[in-house]
């Protein structure tokens, strides 16, 4: 197994792995901004070559948006894709701040919806925030994603919170208050 000590070199720099990954959106972006423009183009000139399609320019317009989005938001799912595997490998091999670098943005509701259908990624992430201490936002993730429903990530979340409620009511049960003192009786 990996550890902190002695990581893997197959995987990449973070900050190098991150940088190609925003390059990829803007290279996204920029080709969205060329189909845009380039299928208004095309729509105005053959409207004007067959002025029997002025009657279906709205549908012309609404075929022209999704052939333009369409690519775009396909290229930002394979960019997403690639965080969730990258931060999956850093979650392995123990490099919690890496993973959750790359993790990150996944907490944001709507990329969730969009580029992180079943859950993995969000399930990464808790168990990244977890590793770092941070036990609160990762039983707030871990009950986000039990409560949407996404099948085995949502089974895995649910799990998680079950054993930390688990070692919290045997931690209560021992008697001792947060602050290490004997609780009352």
């Amino acid at each position: 197994m990996v550890t902190p000590e002695h990581p893997s070199s197959d995987l990449p720099d973070v900050d190098q792995a991150l940088g190609e990954l925003s390059r990829r959106s803007g290279r996204a972006f920029a080709s969205l901004l060329v189909r845009i423009v380039a299928i208004g183009v095309l729509n105005v000139l053959m409207v004007r070559a067959v002025p029997a399609l002025r009657s279906a320019r709205p549908i012309m317009d609404v075929i022209g948006a999704a052939l333009a989005v369409w690519p775009y938001f396909t290229a930002l799912g394979r960019a997403y894709a690639w965080r969730i595997a990258l931060g999956r490998a850093y979650v392995r091999a123990m490099w919690w701040p890496e993973a959750q670098r790359t993790l990150a943005p996944l907490r944001h509701p709507r990329v969730r919806l969009l580029f992180d259908a079943s859950g993995e990624g969000i399930y990464l992430l808790a168990l990244t925030q977890r590793a770092l201490g941070a036990t609160e936002e990762a039983e707030r993730l871990f009950s986000v994603l039990s409560r949407e429903g996404r099948g085995k990530w949502s089974a895995e979340a649910q799990q998680a919170l079950a054993v930390e409620s688990d070692a919290a009511r045997r931690y209560a049960e021992s008697g001792r208050s947060k602050s290490g003192r004997k609780g009352r009786k």
